[in-house]
């Protein structure tokens, strides 16, 4: 995710760096998570994380790469969708996304917040996520 100050592109260096320090652990704490690209880089490695931050995207893709061990089975959802799933053998997934994908773009919370578009009206417009990317959030 494009994001000002997004360390996706330094988090190798930074595990480099502790290692050289010898730093070890088995948990790690992210206070500023962001879209949680150390969290995510340090979970694959099979440490505990814990995250933290203000902005309530984060608190989203937090709860989503972060807290989340397995991919949804979506029991509760699946009987509400009036999507056609992708094929006979479809992931509960795989029908989330066919039903998501037939909706259109609606402007939601990110956009509303955190984009040039969402905030054109304030004296210095919002810049947190790329132009591109101004679909609507699915979050809690």
């Amino acid at each position: 995710m494009r994001y000002i100050g997004n360390k996706e592109n330094v988090v190798s260096r930074i595990d480099e760096i502790l290692t050289r320090k010898h730093i070890a652990g088995e948990s790690l704490f992210d206070f500023f998570a962001g879209t949680t690209s150390v969290g995510k880089y340090y979970k694959r490695l099979g440490y505990r994380v814990e995250t933290a931050d203000f902005m309530y995207f984060s608190y989203c893709l937090q709860k989503a790469y972060i807290e989340n061990n397995v991919i949804p089975g979506f029991e509760r959802l699946l009987p509400e969708l009036r999507a056609v799933p992708p094929g006979l053998f479809a992931t509960p997934l795989e029908q989330v996304m066919t039903f998501l994908n037939t909706l259109g773009p609606e402007p939601g919370f990110i956009y509303t917040h955190y984009t040039p578009g969402g905030t054109a009206d304030l004296p210095q417009p919002r810049m947190y996520l790329d132009p591109s990317l101004q679909r609507a959030a699915i979050c809690p």
